[in-house]
């Protein structure tokens, strides 16, 4: 059990609340809390981990080794990791205070802008922690603590100068290059990548490259703005590039990170939602696919057939993590009803196959029984069983172009039979 896990558990579902109004997701809270006050092993501290059953707080040194000490861990492995902290405390509190203030009034407290003087003050009562923070940096310009460098230290004392920026009223611009906007065309075969970029003051971009995250063995892609490939015209701020996406794990987990370096050496970076859009492009080959198979079965699918077009033409100019996740959702959405159609479209081509076989005097008890089966659970929207149910009746269709076959060959020796008597007899 985590007691670190708890509390981000408990922020969400006061968010969630905050967001609907549906009080529904403060139900667990109340509990949750309460484990967490029983775990409490100092004044506003816990355990990362309890052990279940006993809830004893425990920490694992090398070998999958169990102890119920911090003491007793390694140095190795006793630094480096919060295994204690005061995380729940202010998921507690913040809980608490939603819930002692009521949700509206809370909200409005939380959205009301801060005044110019409220703002000065609270710079002012940070300028000390903000020089501290500054003059702590080394001559690498890294925070250093007992020999190392901690990306929670970093992200701290970035986010608090960030906010001392942002109550001081710093403008002051930018001195990285802008990443104005950028477009997505969904490929048959890859992703075409456009980018607007304009340059900071008087320094010229540099490079503009394409990595990914999470790290995988996709190589590094740059972007070029020279006219050639599938950039348009050169010097016009526009970057561009084509990936390809065969890569068999490239799914939605994995995103582009667009970085543009100018000559000084500043930069800026965007995520883009390449991951997202290939498997927009995945899905899109699946519906047409479908698309075609049920067109060859006889079913209308004129309607579905022009809403596909239209989404192919929003997949030419993605340009927001929301356009990929609209396109996709629409495309699911289309998938369930192109494989309703598909499946209605079988289930009379298998009933038609049955309705044969009978005829022609076979046995086609196992085939009705799937078939009845296959039909349930197309009725009740569990379209993968229903298509492999449907796997048997539809064999049928070789059996009975086997008979075809069969009847045509005797048919053929028949005659052929019949016209070398009649030649024989006419020679004799």
């Amino acid at each position: 059990m985590c007691s670190r896990v708890t509390a981000k558990n408990i922020d969400t579902l006061v968010d969630l609340y905050l967001l609907t109004g549906n009080e529904t997701y403060l139900t667990p809270i109340p509990r949750a809390v309460d484990w967490l006050n029983e775990s409490r092993i100092g004044q506003n501290l816990w355990a990362r981990f309890y052990e279940i059953g006993t809830n004893r707080p425990i920490y694992c040194d090398r070998g999958r080794k169990i102890t119920y000490n911090l003491s007793d861990l390694s140095d190795e492995r006793r630094y480096g990791y919060s295994w204690q902290g005061s995380w729940p405390s202010r998921s507690i509190e913040r809980y608490e205070d939603v819930i002692s203030t009521g949700r509206e009034a809370y909200l409005e407290h939380l959205e009301r802008q801060m005044t110019p003087s409220e703002k000065a003050s609270k710079a002012k009562a940070m300028e000390g922690q903000v020089e501290s923070i500054l003059g702590s940096l080394d001559g690498e310009g890294r925070w250093i603590q007992d020999g190392w460098m901690y990306s929670k230290t970093f992200y701290r004392n970035v986010e608090t100068l960030a906010k001392y920026l942002n109550y001081s009223g710093w403008n002051g611009g930018t001195l990285a290059p802008a990443i104005r906007s950028y477009t997505i065309s969904v490929l048959d075969d890859g992703l075409r990548i456009r980018v607007n970029i304009s340059r900071s003051n008087s320094s010229r971009i540099r490079r503009v490259l394409l990595r990914w995250t999470p790290p995988n063995d996709l190589t590094e892609t740059e972007l070029f703005d020279d006219g050639q490939g599938p950039d348009t015209a050169p010097d016009n701020g526009e970057y561009a590039c084509v990936v390809n996406s065969s890569h068999n794990e490239w799914r939605q987990i994995f995103q582009g990170v667009l970085v543009a370096e100018d000559q000084n050496g500043h930069w800026n970076l965007s995520v883009l939602p390449l991951g997202m859009c290939d498997a927009i492009r995945d899905l899109y080959g699946q519906v047409n696919g479908s698309l075609q198979e049920a067109r060859g079965l006889g079913v209308d699918t004129g309607q579905l057939y022009h809403r596909l077009i239209g989404l192919y033409l929003s997949m030419q100019n993605v340009g927001s993590d929301q356009d990929a996740e609209g396109i996709y959702a629409e495309l699911r959405n289309m998938s369930q009803a192109v494989d309703r159609l598909v499946l209605t479209g079988l289930i009379d081509k298998a009933r038609g196959l049955v309705d044969e076989a009978k005829r022609r005097g076979i046995d086609v008890c196992r085939d009705e029984l799937f078939l009845q089966i296959a039909v349930q659970k197309f009725e009740a929207g569990n379209y993968v069983s229903a298509r492999q149910f449907l796997s048997l009746p539809l064999k049928l269709e070789e059996q009975l172009d086997e008979g075809r076959f069969l009847a045509l060959v005797a048919i053929l020796s028949l005659a052929l039979g019949l016209s070398f008597t009649k030649a024989t007899s006419r020679s004799c």
